[in-house]
Parts: C-alpha cells; structure tokens; sequence
C-alpha cells in the first residue's frame, strides 16, 4: 500500500501530457481531466494513509491540497492564475504533501521560473508583451515532473538492484 501514492503520481504524470497539450492549444486545463487528476490523488492518498495509518502524512497530504485550493482561488479572483491551474496543483500538491511538503515550493520554483524564462525570451523577441497570456499549466507540469523523478530515483534503484 505505500506505493500508492506513486501510483498516483505516475498516473497525475500521464493526464499531464493531454492537460499540458490543452493548455498550449486552447489556455485551459479541462475539467474532466483536472478533476480526474484530484480524484486520484486524493483516493489513493487517503488509501495509502488508512492502511498505513500514516495519519499525520494523510493529514498533511489533504492539507497540503486545500491550502493551495484556498490560495489558488484567491489568486485566480485577481486574474493571477486560471483556475485549471489551481485544480492542477491540488492534485499535484495532495501527492508531494504526502512525501513532504517541502516538496511543493521546488515544483513552484521550477513551473515559475521556466514560465518567466519562456515569457522574457518571448518579449525580447516582440512575440509578446507584458500583457500577452501564458500557458502555465505545461510550466507547473515540468516543475512536478522534475520533483518526481526524484521520488522515484529509490523505486529505480531498488528495483534495478543497486
């Protein structure tokens, strides 16, 4: 059952390419699949913590995705990030809360800084301006992929025998 929740992010993984491919070609991360992804975390969370009784993880985790829930609404109120970003992040969040969730402000880091790379390289082209929108959904994408590659490094190792 502690596998659970890496199922769940190799799962979150896999609906990121059809979510980031959305984002680009429309700037929206559809509900269907965002939803999906938040479903998944959070049951194989709760799973994973029932079994185990890893209720301090459990809570941590489920915490983890209604502080960003209450965060991320506020933020898209001010036209700070789209809403299909912030359902995004809850599921992405319910799963780094469980591993830790100091694990969350690396994949922030990472989405951002890469959005704010792509956004400058774009203006000092003049294929935008400071009012031009940005798909920030692939950006937070590549931030969580890079932070599970490192949940799975011990998974790898283990499974290869070294």
């Amino acid at each position: 059952m502690e596998y659970l929740p890496l199922i769940a992010v190799a799962l979150v993984l896999a609906l990121s390419v059809p979510l980031a491919l959305t984002d680009i070609r429309e700037h929206r991360l559809p509900n269907p699949l965002t939803f999906l992804a938040i479903v998944v975390s959070a049951a194989l969370v709760l799973v994973a913590g029932i079994s185990t009784e890893s209720w301090l993880q459990l809570v941590v985790s489920l915490l983890a995705g209604g502080i960003t829930l209450g965060l991320g609404y506020l933020m898209a109120m001010v036209n700070g990030i789209g809403m299909g970003d912030v359902k995004y992040l809850v599921a992405v969040n319910i799963l780094l809360g469980w591993f830790s969730p100091w694990l969350i402000l690396p994949m922030l880091a990472i989405g951002f800084t890469l959005a704010s790379l792509v956004s400058l390289g774009l203006i000092i082209a003049r294929r935008a301006n400071l009012k031009t929108p940005i798909a920030m959904g692939p950006f937070l994408m590549l931030g969580f992929a890079f932070v599970a590659l490192e949940l799975f490094a011990p998974v790898v190792t283990v499974a290869g025998g070294s």
